[in-house]
Parts: structure tokens; C-alpha cells; sequence
């Protein structure tokens, strides 16, 4: 999705490989880095991450030690798949960080698990994976959270087990 309009029937979604789509409801259900919440400005209030992993496809100068790696800076791996990019999964040590992730703070995120970025070059992709543990959203008195659309809204049970819409009034 790259941006979406709404008026009182429904919403257009543009999409980015493709024709725009013509639906009655648009609802993000894809967490805090909601692309679809971001667009319709819906904040994401409640508790900050707890962890932050950055996790990429990248190619490698130097041989790394392959496998999980468990310490107080946190959880990383780091795999491939026959002659393909190498997989990496590293813990950030700063919260906070909101942006796009760059090279370079793969690297020094690589450096602070590692001692070393092992030559980390040529990036496929690379994204940032916030993790709220324990988060806590806000609600109205009837239940609703997030609202989606104008008359709309998520209710979300205490133990996240399911999710539900229901029509606001």
C-alpha cells in the first residue's frame, strides 16, 4: 500500500504493483510499524519497545560463526542457505530508533554481538523489528481501541487471543 483515500462509501488503496483496490473498510492489523496506520495519522500509544532487532539479508567478507548466539546484549543469528545472502538477526542496544535502518547500523549493531561486522556489504534488504512485550493499548469505555475508519473500531481481549470489529454509533 502506498496511500489510500476515504470518503462516506468506502476507501480507495493505492497499491504499488498495481491498480488501486476499492474497499468499504481498510483496517492495519500489522502492528506498530503499521503502514496503513502511519497513513491515516493513528497514533500508537502505550509502553515503548522493550527490544528492538534489526534483521537483514546481506553478503559477508569474512566467514562468521553460524548459528544462535545468547548473551546479555541479547538474542543473534546469523544463517544462509547454500550460496545465497547471509541472514542476520542482531539486537539493537538503543531503543528508540524510529527510521529506516542503514548499513551502518547494522554494522554496529554486528560490531556490539560480535566484536566484528564481518565485512557486511551489498544489502538485500534490511528492516528494523520492534518488540512490545507486555504492551498495554489504551481503550474507550465500551472496549474499542484504534479506531480504522470514521465509524469503526478494534476491540482487542486482555489476553490477545482474538481480535474483533465492531460498528461504532
Amino acid at each position: 500500500m502506498t496511500g489510500f483515500a476515504q470518503d462516506d462509501t468506502g476507501v480507495d488503496v493505492e497499491l504499488s504493483d498495481g491498480p488501486s483496490l476499492r474497499a468499504e473498510y481498510l483496517v492495519g492489523c500489522d502492528g506498530g510499524r503499521s503502514l496503513i496506520r502511519k497513513a491515516a495519522d493513528i497514533a500508537f500509544p502505550g509502553w515503548d519497545p522493550t527490544t528492538s532487532h534489526l534483521i537483514a539479508e546481506v553478503e559477508m567478507a569474512e566467514e562468521p560463526e553460524w548459528g544462535l548466539r545468547r548473551h546479555a546484549l541479547g538474542i543473534h543469528s546469523l544463517s544462509r542457505l547454500e550460496d545465497g545472502p547471509v541472514r542476520v538477526m542482531v539486537t539493537e542496544q538503543r531503543l528508540g530508533r524510529t527510521g529506516e535502518p542503514t548499513l551502518r547500523d547494522l554494522s554496529e549493531a554486528l560490531v556490539a554481538a560480535y566484536g566484528t561486522d564481518f565485512g557486511i556489504h551489498s544489502p538485500t534488504w534490511i528492516s528494523r523489528f520492534p518488540i512490545w512485550l507486555g504492551r498495554q493499548l489504551p481503550t474507550a469505555k465500551d472496549g474499542c481501541c484504534w479506531r480504522a475508519t470514521p465509524h469503526t473500531c478494534i476491540t482487542r481481549r486482555a489476553d490477545r487471543a482474538s481480535t474483533s470489529v465492531c460498528r461504532m454509533r
